[in-house]
């Protein structure tokens, strides 16, 4: 029997007796003995391939470096003959008798869930001959979508001397390989993911096995004209059939094509867990005639809410399970459950969307990927509580050069900790390919590790340990990205007020802010932050792709697709590529409020609508981040929609008008509490001022307050994050340290250039500076000298 219970889903390998050698997904703790990320052409030389293969001839190829994987690999071509390819390691000195672990990775190909099969054994000499000694005997994986797969095995020599290691690739598919590392003798192997221990609660269980009706010559169709499963209240399917004492039979073609056979189990009320685990027990009574050997489950993991399952949900991740003929197996999932609502569609495949809702139910659906029999036995789906918590609060406390400390909160019940750092990644979007990494093991709960400061981000992965276990890791990303540091501000001759700034390595651009102070004399819970309508917008049918509130109490904007005005309203149709977003420009500096921020806004759709009202905060873990967020669902009549937010010392604002509904915003207030005496910065002007290729930055304005009083600029650095040499995704750094005039007209706080000092400025009474002052009644500056004229 295939025991799949402690293996990522589609990639599992027999069992083997831990008395000779324990096979599964343990990693070395440490890499003393040999280390060889694989990362790089330089570091793939130091290992010995025995090719068959010719890299150059189409028939596939042997062991190379490949830059586009940044690995080893085994690259293949369709129906190529069985590879017979070694890489092995430069020789080793182990001792017998002791048990080393030796651990790597197995990276996420383009293959479409194809099947490669290895085999790991040690030597005396570098060649196929001298490969006596096995480590782990021939195993097939599946190269599905789950990148990184974990492999780690226990290795005891029975002689002291020197040893090659080899990793023997088979079959007709290729992979990838990364991070191999053999660890020092009796080194304490560090636990996967899948040794994770859970507190267990049964959500359902169902033996299929009780089924009273049909044989495996005459099952028994029980799928009625609705789709669902007599006798098995909410369960769903399609060419379903019953077997009595043997279970469900998902009755498929047999074919090169599908005839569509499949199960949807009944939802589960997911009772708040943030992981469940689902267990399948089947077995595979007749092979499609496309494939020989093997076929696995094609599933998905279906997620919904209680107003809509089991008709209307959203579909998450793949899920995969061997199936060998007639072998009895368990495809044992662990699934994350979302914390934030999910679009619900139709499950006819109509394209008709529900709207975004809490996710509360979950379901799996099965069938055979290349369209064998698949009878299932069993079905139990449990809510997980891991036994050790993962590390909260994760974060960058500091930098220091080329390093960064992160630290986090202590867990009860941890022995020690495991940070990797991965410094060799690449970005596209919001993923990222994780190459090698530094591993450090530690009782405290801080580290000092390097920062890439170059193009790529430092990705940080940290968990727990705990007596045989460990916690669910968390990350950050770590980006060494200076914030900008303002030079003194100036005022040039023509009586612009001037920034200037130092500008850090690849950087592209300094987004800078400018803000007014306004002095609050007496206390108030409601302060107008920013206030906007549309009620005074004049129609059109076609706004743009931005709308901006030119002269209103703020600098926003509303993005979108094909924005238009009417009746005092911005409208849009929203579509899967593109939703309404209103947006503030600048951010707020709220270190001084009283309590928290409240925002009031004006709406309707003519269909599910789910509004996401974020707090967004800037730091390096993840560029812009919600600091807080609330949901609150539209009508199709217009509302006035009220949520608070606990906002940071720096804060934007942004309105997601999620769904595919046409959506109508009118107006948004947002208020907080003030003390008396404070002095509130509004945004009045953002620039973008682009760095690039440049060491030093400058930015000149005129001033928005008479003269000067009470003004604040601070920004942010930007720069891209990059995959291979190709700019992705655009990450900022933390805000500058504001820069302010606070003095009542400001003119001791401006630092006047030399050559101008003598020379008269003139402004208006409104703070406007004045050219040719003549006819009415002005502010006169000479040097340190002001002074109200009339002319």
């Amino acid at each position: 029997m295939i025991n799949a219970s402690k293996m990522p889903a589609g990639m599992r390998a027999p069992q083997k007796d831990p008395t000779t050698g324990l096979p599964g997904n343990i990693e070395a703790a440490d890499a003393e003995t040999f280390e060889a990320t694989l990362d790089s052409q330089e570091d793939f030389d130091r290992m010995i391939t025995i090719n068959t293969k010719d890299p150059v001839v189409g028939n596939g190829k042997g062991w190379i470096f490949s830059p586009y994987a940044g690995a080893a690999a085994i690259l293949n071509y369709f129906d190529s003959e069985d590879y017979d390819e070694w890489l092995m390691t430069p020789a080793l000195q182990l001792e017998a008798g002791k048990q080393y672990t030796i651990s790597f990775k197995l990276p996420d190909t383009d293959s479409w869930f194809t099947a490669s099969k290895m085999e790991v054994k040690a030597g005396a000499e570098p060649t196929r001959e001298a490969m006596t000694e096995v480590v782990f005997e021939p195993f097939t994986f599946i190269q599905d979508s789950e990148a990184n797969k974990q492999c780690g095995y226990y290795f005891v020599p029975s002689r002291t001397g020197t040893y090659h290691i080899g990793f023997h690739a088979m079959g007709k598919s290729g992979f990838q390989m990364s991070n191999l590392r053999i660890s020092s003798p009796g080194a304490v192997p560090i636990p996967s993911e899948d040794e994770i221990r859970y507190e267990e609660e049964v959500l359902m269980e169902k033996d299929l096995t009780t089924l009273t009706e049909g044989t495996m010559e005459s099952p028994k169709n029980i799928v009625n004209s609705f789709g669902q499963l007599e006798g098995l209240d909410g369960w769903i399917g399609y060419e379903v059939y019953s077997v009595a004492g043997e279970g469900l039979l998902i009755k498929n073609s047999l074919a090169g094509t599908g005839n569509g056979a499949a199960l949807v189990p009944a939802f589960v009320d997911t009772k708040g867990y943030g992981r469940i685990r689902y267990s399948v027990d089947y077995t595979t009574p007749e092979f499609s005639s496309v494939i020989t050997g093997m076929d696995w489950i094609d599933g998905y993991l279906l997620l919904s809410s209680a107003d809509y399952a089991p008709t209307v949900y959203y579909t998450d991740k793949s899920l995969q399970g061997f199936m060998r003929l007639d072998e009895e197996a368990t495809a044992n999932w662990i699934c994350d459950i979302p914390s934030e609502p999910k679009m619900l569609w139709s499950a006819n495949g109509d394209g008709t969307q529900y709207g975004e809702h809490n996710i509360d139910r979950a379901s799996v659906y099965l069938r055979s990927a290349c369209y064998s029999n698949l009878l299932v036995r069993k079905i139990t789906v449990t809510g997980l509580t891991p036994v050790l918590d993962t590390p909260a609060n994760a974060r960058v406390e500091k930098y220091a050069d080329d390093k960064a400390t992160i630290a986090w909160d202590a867990v009860d019940g941890a022995t020690e900790y495991v940070v990797r750092v991965y410094s060799n990644t690449r970005c596209y979007g919001n993923t990222y390919d994780l190459g090698s990494y530094q591993q450090y093991r530690l009782n405290e709960t801080s580290v000092e590790v390097p920062v890439n400061v170059e193009k790529s981000a430092t990705i940080v992965e940290l968990f727990a340990l705990g007596k045989k276990t460990r916690s669910v890791a968390t990350s950050l990303r770590v980006i060494d990205m200076a914030s900008p540091e303002f030079n003194p501000i100036t005022e040039d001759e023509r009586g612009n007020i001037r920034l200037d700034w130092e500008v850090p390595a690849n950087n592209i651009l300094t987004q800078v802010n400018v803000l007014k102070g306004e002095e609050v004399k007496e206390a108030t819970d409601n302060y107008v932050v920013a206030a906007l309508s549309a009620a005074d917008m004049e129609d059109r049918a076609k706004a743009g792709n931005l709308v901006t509130f030119e002269g209103q109490d703020g600098t926003w904007t509303i993005e979108g697709s094909q924005l238009a005005i009417e009746n005092g309203a911005i409208t849009m149709q929203n579509t899967s590529f593109s939703q309404m977003l209103v947006n503030s420009n600048c951010a707020y500096d709220f270190s001084g409020i009283t309590g928290n921020v409240k925002v009031r806004f004006s709406a309707k759709a003519d269909g599910p609508c789910l509004v996401k009202v974020a707090a967004v905060d800037v730091d390096d873990n993840h560029s812009f981040g919600n600091a807080d967020y609330k949901y609150v669902t539209l009508t199709e009549d217009y509302a006035d929609y009220e949520v608070e937010l606990t906002p940071v010392e720096a804060t934007r604002f942004e309105l997601l008008f999620g769904g595919l509904s046409t959506v109508y915003f009118k107006d948004l207030t947002v208020t907080c509490g003030l003390p008396a005496g404070a002095i509130f910065y509004k945004p009045v002007l953002s620039r973008n001022v682009s760095t690039n290729g440049k060491t030093t930055g400058s930015f000149a304005f005129k001033t928005p307050a008479a003269p000067f009083k009470n003004l604040m600029v601070w920004g942010v650095n930007v720069r891209y994050e990059y995959y291979d040499a190709n700019p992705t995704n655009a990450v900022f750094s933390r805000y500058s340290k504001p820069v302010y005039l606070e003095k009542e007209l400001g003119i001791e706080s401006v630092a006047i250039v030399e050559e101008a000092e003598a020379q008269p400025v003139y402004y208006n009474l409104h703070g406007m500076r004045i050219n040719n002052a003549q006819n009415g009644a002005f502010i006169k500056v000479t040097g340190d000298k002001v002074e109200k004229i009339i002319k």
